[in-house]
């Protein structure tokens, strides 16, 4: 491990939140990637910096259910094939979402994506209905490998493999750049996407490969993804051990794969309003991270006391505003 990450992690540890330390202590023996980087001959790297698997995406055939009324708030589900289906394994080939609209007018349509581990649309739901409330309606996308797309033999959210992991940020992509597109034809509405943590990253990702404005807000994410999987808390939970049978430095190499998709990493386009929102003790995100993204994105950043769980626990009203906020600036922004 090199100096300038010996140093970030004695910082992250300074400043780590409690809870945060809690909960990656109590986590790590809920292991991830037991069965290795699952590469086989490819070359993971290439992979995530390959532009080409974010391109050439076909229109989406959609089948929607009929829209049911649930306490004020129209309900439908939806699916569709993924774009990156030649990744997923066959359980997770069918992208399934739940679509939450207004009974009345909609200023706007945000696409809300998982952070880790976030299996199913309950959380989110509860999230989504008072922005719904407030005319903003919410498409909350299941990702591959989790929920209904879990792959036989996966324990929970537990990915196997770090290929695993690739595949379904991958997936995650791919299926909301398309989603954003369809819901562009359909709706005509102005658009976001968001996220918390992981999703919030992957918000980041797909809002620099769409070709239109979006109001893109991303909370509790950084730049680079590398030290997270290397060294914040959640890297107590990785099986390190089982990782060194495949390469004599893992933590370098798990750095490498994460960190290189960063060349991927683009602004969203112009006429976009982008909102982060990080908290001050995050264990998981480093602050120098978050500054990082923000001198890319630009927009506003908005620190919050506390750490990564609590922000997740009591961040609500303080994620839909920025929210929010960013739809009322896409409104009224020269396109």
């Amino acid at each position: 491990m090199g100096q300038d990450r010996r140093d970030g992690l004695a910082a992250l540890l300074i400043m780590m939140h409690p809870l945060d330390f809690a909960f990656g202590h109590a986590f790590r023996f809920r292991r991830f990637y037991t069965e290795g980087f699952g590469a086989g001959d490819r070359d993971l790297l290439a992979e995530v910096v390959d532009p080409a698997n974010f391109t050439g995406l076909d229109e989406l055939e959609v089948n929607l259910t009929e829209p049911r009324v649930e306490n004020e708030v129209v309900v439908r589900e939806g699916r569709f094939r993924s774009p990156s289906a030649e990744r997923l394994p066959p359980e997770a080939q069918e992208a399934v979402f739940r679509w939450l609209a207004p009974t009345g007018e909609t200023r706007g349509t945000c696409l809300l994506l998982a952070a880790s581990s976030e299996e199913g649309y309950a959380r989110r739901e509860h999230f989504a209905r008072p922005l719904v409330a407030a005319g903003i309606g919410c498409v909350l996308l299941e990702n591959a490998f989790y929920g209904l797309r879990r792959p036989r033999g996966q324990r929970k959210a537990q990915l196997r493999t770090v290929a695993d992991q690739l595949a379904m940020n991958h997936a995650a992509i791919n299926e909301a750049r398309a989603m954003l597109r369809w819901l562009k034809e359909r709706e005509g509405a102005p658009l976001g996407v968001s996220g918390f943590s992981m999703g919030g990253h992957m918000a980041v990702m797909v809002a620099g490969f769409t070709r239109f404005p979006l109001a893109l807000s991303a909370f509790a994410t950084g730049r680079s993804p590398g030290p997270i999987y290397t060294r914040s808390a959640l890297s107590w939970s990785i099986d390190w051990r089982r990782l060194a049978r495949e390469h004599d430095a893992p933590r370098d190499r798990m750095f490498a794969i994460f960190d290189g998709g960063m060349a991927s990493l683009r602004p969203p386009a112009q006429g976009s309003a982008v909102a982060l929102v990080a908290a001050r003790r995050d264990g998981f995100v480093e602050a120098r991270e978050v500054e990082r993204l923000h001198a890319l994105l630009g927009g506003s950043l908005q620190w919050v006391p506390g750490g990564h769980v609590t922000f997740y626990v009591r961040g609500g009203d303080v994620m839909r505003s920025a929210i929010l906020d960013t739809f009322a600036r896409l409104a009224i922004a020269p396109h």
